[in-house]
């Protein structure tokens, strides 16, 4: 059983899926159905354990895209826009050892050049 959630994207809604068992069942409806194309280098997802999605951040053909913290209950607890256009703005995740992220770090440079912003968000075991 596929649990889904609903993601407003550049005012679309995608239907984020939360629970997987694998990547193959990921890549086929994100690119089909929900209209999101993004290369398999630009797709990057973690599990949890149990095999709900942890965190998630994608790119798409615009070279814009999201990224995505969910806690166990399948919640968003995070979410930013990162791009690879006009500078460049991305996510990393590092997670506690049950899954659920531990830091979201955040950095950006708006004009490609000097200027730089950077934010990081923690969170406990429990999200």
């Amino acid at each position: 059983m596929i649990k889904t959630k609903n993601i407003k994207y550049l005012g679309t809604t995608f239907e984020n899926m939360v629970y997987m068992r694998s990547i193959k069942l990921f890549l086929i409806p994100i690119t089909f159905v929900f209209g999101v194309q993004a290369q398999i280098d630009t797709l990057h997802i973690h599990y949890f354990p149990n095999g709900k999605v942890s965190t998630f951040s994608f790119l798409d053909e615009s070279r814009e895209g999201k990224a995505f913290a969910f806690n166990l209950k399948g919640d968003t607890i995070y979410e930013n826009h990162i791009r690879t256009i006009h500078g460049s703005g991305s996510v990393s995740f590092s997670h506690h050892k049950n899954g659920m992220v531990y830091k979201a770090n955040y950095s950006s440079y708006p004009d490609a050049g000097i200027q730089r912003y950077y934010k990081y968000t923690t969170f406990d075991k429990k999200g």
